[in-house]
């Protein structure tokens, strides 16, 4: 389920949660409940391999593309927003910035991005190969600056 801040509210010294179906559920504490942990904890994420990756756009908000459904059998249609076609540029340039990096396919929703990241072989430098958390961590932040400056 996904649930937004509103959803949360407080009750004398708990926190409560208001479920889609009407119900709340108690926690002793007052802190929210901790997120999984992604990746793993002794994995180098530098090496070579292929990743699957989703980006989530802050508070979900449908700003990188819209979705038109098709009539009779065609099959739904994106149209990429101002902001999607940013990201996209930024998706297709990753390899001019990190050689030991390809996208391989990709798929841009209205509030998040698909993507398979194969990194490669270092190429044996004096620097260390980039990791999966640095590549998007530049990817993000080159696009975010990009929509900013819009």
């Amino acid at each position: 389920m996904l649930c937004t801040e509103r959803e949360w509210y407080r009750r004398g010294s708990r926190l409560c949660l208001l479920t889609r179906q009407g119900r709340f559920l108690l926690g002793g504490d007052m802190t929210l409940p901790k997120r999984k942990a992604t990746r793993l904890k002794a994995y180098d994420y530098s090496l070579p391999g292929y990743y699957f990756i989703t980006l989530c756009v802050q508070d979900r908000r449908c700003i990188l593309s819209e979705i038109s459904v098709g009539e009779g059998l065609a099959p739904p249609v994106v149209r990429l927003t101002g902001i999607g076609k940013l990201a996209e540029e930024q998706l297709q340039r990753i390899p001019e910035r990190f050689t030991t990096a390809a996208v391989e396919k990709y798929v841009i929703m209205p509030n998040h991005i698909h993507l398979i990241l194969r990194m490669k072989e270092g190429s044996g430098g004096a620097s260390p190969s980039p990791t999966v958390t640095q590549v998007v961590g530049v990817f993000k932040s080159l696009t975010t600056g990009c929509a900013r400056v819009r």
